[in-house]
């Protein structure tokens, strides 16, 4: 406000010095033409001068408020409550990444099995610049964050897929109407194995494209069968994966399964990369694989987000 209002100031002054500069004298039927001394030509040139000196400062000053008003606009890691039919509870927050203003496609990161940490809100940032989406992690945890891999078992065991999938559908449902038009949901590891359970389902109304990433859910679990997946899938998985479940085994088992499915589906090994590949702040991060793996996801996205 103090810069538009320094604008206004500027503006009332620059037509002030434009009408002095350009008023003529008043003239009577004694009056005669004169000849204007070389000091009052030499005011108005200065005048002049002055007048594009001010027009200047106001474009510039004008620029840094538009540019200002705009980065407003991009929400960085706002926490956002909305509603669940959860029964454990209906509400929970997420994390709320992304410019709504400028991006009707939304994308639901799914938290890793150690919960919404800040390492997944500060990947979801990452996600919604890289690809101009508004991004949305949910704490499926309700507030719990494990410290360790036995307490992340621990959660990641107790957690209802079914309370999950109300969840999802809740933060859905809080996208579209935050303007969103179609939501897509992404995940890592644990997060991975609850991308591919909501994309079976989750109605596509809701959920239009699902991106996992080193995750498949046991259906037994998850009470989900894979083959019903409906929407566009892009899988991610690590050449180097010793995990149990995310083995290239098995995920090469899922490759032709989604292969099978559906003919929009796309599905990435990454060499020389292990498990949780993406994770930053883990010993097991790989560059490479995470920035390409996370440019396809937001090309994926906005393709099929449509």
């Amino acid at each position: 406000m103090n810069a538009l209002f320094r604008i206004l100031l500027s503006s009332i002054f620059l037509v002030q010095l434009t009408h002095l500069a350009n008023a003529k004298p008043k003239r009577n039927r004694w009056s005669f033409k004169v000849d204007l001394p070389m000091d009052i030509l030499a005011t108005q040139a200065s005048l002049d001068e002055l007048k594009e000196d001010i027009r200047s400062k106001l474009n510039d000053l004008e620029a840094v408020v538009n540019k200002r008003c705009e980065a407003k606009t991009m929400m960085e890691k706002e926490i956002v409550r909305f509603t669940s039919e959860n029964p454990k509870a209906d509400h929970m927050y997420g994390s709320l990444s992304g410019d709504l203003m400028k991006s009707t496609k939304g994308l639901i990161v799914i938290q890793e099995n150690l919960g919404m940490t800040n390492e997944i809100t500060d990947r979801a940032l990452k996600i919604a610049k890289l690809g101009n989406l508004v991004t949305l992690a949910v704490d499926l945890y309700r507030g719990d964050i494990a410290q360790t891999h036995d307490e992340a078992r621990e959660l990641s065991g107790m957690l209802s897929y079914d309370g999950a999938m109300k969840d999802i559908e809740g933060a859905a449902m809080y996208l579209k109407s935050r303007g969103i038009k179609k939501v897509g949901i992404t995940g890592f590891c644990f997060g991975g194995r609850i991308t591919l359970s909501a994309a079976a389902l989750i109605n596509p109304d809701l959920i239009s494209a699902a991106a996992p990433f080193y995750g498949i859910p046991d259906p037994e679990m998850c009470g989900c069968n894979i083959s019903n997946i409906a929407v566009p899938v892009q899988a991610h998985f690590g050449m180097n994966d010793t995990s149990r479940s995310a083995n290239p085994v098995e995920a090469e088992k899922l490759r032709i399964l989604l292969e099978n499915i559906g003919d929009k589906n796309e599905f990435f090994f990454y060499d020389n990369a292990g498990h949780a590949f993406n994770r930053v702040d883990g010993d097991r991060y790989n560059k490479d694989a995470d920035e390409l793996s996370l440019k396809r996801l937001v090309d994926f996205m906005n393709k099929h987000l449509m």
